[in-house]
C-alpha cells in the first residue's frame, strides 16, 4: 500500500517491515526513524547521503542531523530494507533493495548512477551455478559517459 506525501509515493510497506524490525530487536522507534525510513520508502532511485539530507529537507517532515541519518543507516541496511552500494571513486550510496537484481550504469564525468534491470541478465544468471559457493545475490557496475556528459563533450570539442 502506498500513500502520498509531498515527497512522492511511499511505499507503506518498507515503513512497516522498519517498525516491526525496530519492535523485534528491542529498538527505541522514534519520530527521527519514522521521518528517515518514510522519505527512503519514497525514493525510487540511488542515493548518497547528501541527497538523502536534501531530500528531508525538501520533504513537510524537515531536517535531521547528518549522524543521525548516517547512523540510521547502517540500521537500515541491517535490516535489508536498503542495500549499501560502492562504486569506484564516488561516494557510498544507497537504494531501497529491490526485488530484482539491478545493474548500475555509473558516468565517470558527472558520477551519475542509474540503476537497469535487464531480464535477460538476470535469466542467464539465474541458469549459472558454481562448484563449492551459493550465491545470493550480484551486482554488476558498467563505467562510462552518460548521453549529457558525451553531448557536452562534443559541443566543446566543437567551440573554437
Amino acid at each position: 500500500m502506498k500513500h502520498k506525501q509531498s515527497n512522492g509515493d511511499v511505499d507503506t510497506d518498507i515503513v512497516a517491515r522498519f517498525g516491526r524490525y525496530l519492535t523485534d530487536n528491542g529498538k527505541r522507534r522514534t519520530p527521527e526513524r519514522d521521518a528517515l525510513v518514510t522519505v527512503i520508502a519514497s525514493l525510487k532511485k540511488v542515493f548518497t547521503l547528501d541527497m538523502l539530507v536534501e531530500a528531508l529537507k525538501s520533504s513537510d517532515i524537515g531536517s535531521l542531523s547528518t549522524s543521525t541519518v548516517y547512523s540510521n543507516l547502517d540500521l537500515l541496511v541491517e535490516t535489508g530494507i536498503i542495500t549499501r552500494l560502492h562504486f569506484d571513486g564516488l561516494p557510498v550510496h544507497y537504494i531501497v533493495t529491490p526485488e530484482l537484481p539491478q545493474s548500475y550504469l555509473v558516468c565517470t564525468s558527472c558520477g551519475r548512477v542509474k540503476t537497469v534491470t535487464d531480464k535477460h541478465l538476470i535469466a542467464f544468471m539465474n541458469t549459472r551455478r558454481y562448484p563449492a559457493f551459493s550465491a545470493s545475490s550480484y551486482s554488476l557496475t558498467l563505467y562510462g559517459t552518460c548521453n549529457g556528459c558525451a553531448r557536452r563533450q562534443r559541443r566543446q570539442e566543437i567551440k573554437p
